[in-house]
């Protein structure tokens, strides 16, 4: 059996499997050795208690919920459903334990079943786990056994056994297995991080199981319908702690070995197999005042030094908030006596919503007083309600497949805005979704190379990896979906729906049409819907097809609209002729306001029906119509010339009659319709005339996404000046309206602080003097005081300006400040930044010579980091390119390979758009050719992305020259 020692659990089989008989693998089978390529994976009172037959839950015929196809391959059969875990499982983290060798965990499971109908056979999942025995009981019968296989593409324990199951009857199958901590980020996997104290590297245990990784801590029913209670009780060593999704209920010192303890939890809820973790650590935690959710303890936990330093404060606080006003507003109780938030050195995922225990990278829960950005707290603060709202839609009410994962993310994103709107209206995240979640997943939705549908087709899920399904379609656009419901359903309609749909199914598994039900019941009874269809109806034109509608408005008449619907598709041309075809075409919601009656509620007032792809409506013409009022219908809407002309005036002579969500979608519309070729890009940019007088970011975000394309593309051409003409006075102006360049701001002022930092973003990019002067002149206080009184949040983009404007002495000072030893990890990253804004050769000749010098900058990374940065500016671009010319060899030499040069190259092609560009990179691409051949393919890239941008730059920079 391989390097083995004495499983710690050998006593308690020998007293569990006394006169049983049991089914033993074979030596050498399945078994589990560090040398076995693991690591490239993807990712009570006593011990005898995890196995204690004497107490057994009696479980009802188990309700699974509905759910998809079960006879495809990979899915398990319904034969036999599981109803309790007894587990126990000894991690072991550190060498030398006589409990196992490093990273093995020994473990026993007993689950209790129950047959759906008569089958000798039972089918689990079990991945990468040595199975060293199984038994199979009724009471004290025992069932006999001829074999199990383990192992094939979807990772089937398939137990044979020698007399059939009965239908209705509970059995117990007892399994010993070892299993491993692997070092990929799945399944039970290690983590580490450096002790400052010490210096020495502290090791941890933790888990993602989601979505199919379960399986490989243990033998178990590995589908997110197959809710069952788990008791778990954790060997560990007694210098750590042992989190798990509920809380403990008691430590038995007698562990398994000297040293060790065993550690028993409460109960779970009925849960899926997904939602379990643990965590095995020395971390510390601070814990939520017990006012702010009575009756439940809140903590965050992470390394002591983080909670020393106060990092965990805001996270246990906010999270405490956030569970009670979902609870209050779900009018459904969090039903776990505690919620822990756990921040680990090395997670693949922002987040995890594991039942009672969320896990969560450190940089996306740990709020330090003294550093952490503003922009920084609001993504934290969305993380933590986003995972919050998921007590609910995923761990009360879990998908009946992978295929409905939208009704987890979806209603997580939703809710992370209406969460993050409660405990912290300063980041204004409602409005925030609109570019977030709306006009980011219009993006991908309308590529057909990325998009699919909400709902997922069973066929073709199986095609990709389980975890590439969680894309902006699951999470953006289904949560755009939702906030169009709630749009045409009103707020309390949909609550109320939302709250029949968690009670009916809490503990259950759902799938679309269970919600659609629910909803329905709601709609029908406030006559939110048209009267010959349903939520099913309307939803499931939204949800099982890819793609959005782009709805056209004309004039027919003075008092006549002609309003038609057509999939909005990449590269339409001038002109796209609508379709017909039901299956092309939505159910639409429209909600409208006009000069004469400019209401923005974004309650339907008109439905576009799937079997008509055009109709007419009798409105008057002669004055501004806007479809889409409130901006939560997911689609685009494109107005004739004669009524876009009618908003144009609108919006120089008072733009705040239209509301600003309304007024961020139609530009979000005009911009990408025209870049798409639906219509002229100058058409766009007269809509933006007003835009001295927006102060709105919602607006602003919608305008600055589009136009940093030709930012980009224009740095080196004469296009560039009329860009700058065009956009930064009318920057400038909204600068003005909030406060100037000198606006100073309080602790934690939320959207104000993030408003101003984009304002002065650009400002400063587009080397607006007043922008950089101020620059300079905080820089150059610092200097002389070297007291740094540069608000936090404005250190990158006030250090970027001054080196770009300063003298040779900003630089220097900039670079010492780098340099020192004692300057902050943070702060190192903010100054290194600035170094590559250097506007004059010399500072520019530094940084590339240092590069390929030990010791200039502070890692290797850093070097090629700079790197890539100066092939992103004007100046510094021609300079890189040259000295990677030059010394292609030498620094692949220096940095370990041509990565860095690959960089470069693509850092370059995203500024780079004339036919000179393009030849110089074939050129130095050329003469370099064997230096970057491991790389080619980025070259490659790269250049056909300057190809590319030619294209663009002939298309529409022309519309810029006006």
């Amino acid at each position: 059996m391989g390097h083995f020692k004495t499983l710690i659990f050998a006593s308690v089989l020998l007293a569990v499997l006394s006169n049983q008989k049991t089914f033993v693998q074979g030596q050498g089978a399945l078994q589990i050795e560090p040398s076995d390529g693991l690591s490239q994976l993807r990712r009570n009172k006593d011990a005898v208690s995890v196995v204690d037959t004497s107490s057994k839950v009696v479980p009802t015929k188990k309700h699974v919920g509905p759910m998809d196809d079960q006879t495809l391959a990979w899915r398990l059969p319904r034969e036999v459903l599981p109803t309790v875990y007894r587990v126990g499982i000894a991690p072991v983290i550190d060498a030398g334990q006589p409990v196992a060798e490093q990273w093995y965990v020994p473990g026993l499971v007993e689950i209790s079943v129950t047959a759906q109908r008569a089958t000798n056979n039972i089918v689990m999942h079990s991945k990468n786990i040595t199975i060293h025995s199984i038994n199979v009981n009724q009471g004290a019968s025992v069932i006999p056994m001829t074999g199990f296989v383990v192992g094939g593409a979807h990772d089937f324990l398939n137990i044979s056994l020698g007399a059939s199951l009965q239908q209705g009857q509970t059995y117990t199958i007892l399994i010993n297995f070892t299993s491993y901590i692997t070092e990929d980020l799945n399944g039970l996997y290690r983590s580490s991080y450096v002790n400052p104290d010490t210096g020495d590297t502290v090791w941890l245990a933790t888990t993602q199981f989601e979505a199919l990784h379960a399986r490989q801590m243990m033998p178990c029913f590995d589908e997110p319908a197959l809710k069952s209670v788990f008791h778990f009780q954790i060997a560990r060593m007694e210098k750590y702690i042992s989190l798990f999704n509920t809380e403990s209920t008691g430590v038995n010192t007698t562990g398994p070995a000297p040293g060790w303890v065993w550690e028993t939890y409460a109960p779970t809820v009925e849960m899926s197999t997904y939602l379990l973790a643990l965590i095995i650590s020395e971390f510390t935690y601070a814990e939520a005042a017990a006012d702010l959710f009575p009756g439940h303890r809140v903590r965050t936990y992470a390394p002591d030094h983080y909670i020393r330093d106060e990092g965990g404060v805001y996270a246990a606080a906010n999270a405490a908030k956030i569970l009670d006003y979902f609870s209050k507003y779900f009018e459904n109780e969090y039903p776990l006596s505690k919620m822990d938030s756990a921040a680990v050195p090395d997670f693949y995922f922002g987040a995890m919503e594991n039942y009672g225990l969320n896990i969560y990278r450190e940089s996306a829960l740990l709020v330090f007083p003294n550093w952490t950005l503003e922009s920084e707290r609001w993504s934290i603060s969305s993380v933590l309600a986003h995972e919050l709202a998921h007590q609910w839609f995923g761990d009360l009410v879990s998908p009946a497949w992978w295929t409905h994962i939208w009704l987890n993310e979806g209603f997580a994103t939703y809710f992370a805005a209406v969460g993050s709107a409660h405990t912290n209206p300063e980041f204004e995240s409602q409005k925030r979704f609109l570019n977030d979640a709306v006009q980011r997943s219009m993006e991908v939705a309308a590529n057909p190379a990325v998009a699919h549908s909400v709902k997922i087709d069973e066929e073709e899920w199986i095609t990709k990896w389980a975890m590439d399904w969680f894309d902006r379609m699951a999470y953006e656009q289904a949560g755009s979906l939702i906030r169009m419901m709630d749009g045409f359903l009103t707020t309390p309609v949909l609550t109320g729906g939302l709250k029949t749909y968690l009670n009916r199914l809490q503990y259950k598994a759902a799938q679309q049409d269970d919600l659609f039900r629910d909803l329905n019941i709601m709609a029908v009874a406030t006559n939110r819907i048209p009267e010959n269809l349903t939520m099913k109806d309307i939803m499931d034109t939204w949800t099982l097809k890819a793609g959005f509608p782009l709805v056209r408005v004309s004039r027919a008449s003075s008092n006549r609209v002609y309003v038609s619907q057509e999939k909005f598709t990449l590269n339409a041309g001038a002109v796209s002729v609508p379709t017909d075809q039901e299956n092309d075409l939505w159910h639409i919601p429209i909600s409208i306001a006009t000069q004469s009656s400019p209401n923005f509620e974004p309650t339907a007032e008109q439905w576009l029906d799937k079997n008509v792809a055009m109709t007419s409506w009798e409105m008057n013409a002669e004055e501004w119509i806007i479809l889409n009022a409130g901006a939560t219908g997911y689609y685009r809407v494109l107005y004739d010339l004669p009524l876009t002309n009618f908003i144009k005036a609108q919006l120089e002579t008072d733009h705040t009659v239209i509301d600003p969500l309304t007024r961020s979608q139609l530009l979000d519309d005009y911009f990408t319709t025209a870049y798409q070729q639906y219509q002229s890009l100058g058409t766009a940019l007269g809509l933006t005339n007003y835009l001295a007088k927006e102060d709105e970011i919602v607006v602003w975000n919608a305008v600055l996404k589009h136009l940093r394309t030709p930012l980009n593309l224009f740095q080196s051409t004469g296009s560039y000046a009329n860009l700058r003409n065009y956009l930064l006075p009318k920057l400038k102006g909204a600068i003005n309206l909030t406060g100037g360049v000198e606006a100073e701001f309080g602790e934690r002022a939320g959207m104000p602080i993030l408003r101003h930092q984009q304002f002065m973003d650009w400002a400063c990019a587009m080397e607006d003097e007043e922008c950089q002067d101020f620059a300079v002149r905080r820089v150059s206080q610092w200097m002389s005081s070297s007291d740094n009184s540069i608000p936090r949040d404005f250190h990158q983009i006030t250090y970027c300006a001054a080196v770009a404007k300063g003298e040779d002495s900003v630089f220097q000072f900039i670079l010492d400040r780098y340099q020192d030893t004692a300057t902050t990890r943070i702060q190192q990253g903010y100054l290194l930044s600035a170094l590559a804004c250097a506007a004059n050769q010399g500072s520019i000749g530094r940084l590339l010579e240092g590069s390929l010098n030990a010791g200039f900058f502070r890692s290797n990374g850093d070097g090629s980091a700079t790197l890539q940065r100066l092939a992103t500016r004007p100046v510094g671009r021609a300079a890189v390119l040259r000295f990677v010319r030059e010394n292609a060899t030498d620094i692949a030499t220096h940095f370990g390979s041509a990565a860095p040069i690959a960089s470069v190259f693509s850092s370059a092609a995203s500024y780079s758009s004339t036919t000179a560009d393009l030849q110089n990179l074939e050129t130095i691409a050329t003469e370099i050719a064997a230096t970057v051949e491991p790389v080619k393919a980025t070259i490659d890239a790269a250049i056909n992305t300057v190809r590319q941008n030619i294209v663009w730059m002939s298309t529409f920079a022309g519309s810029f020259n006006g």
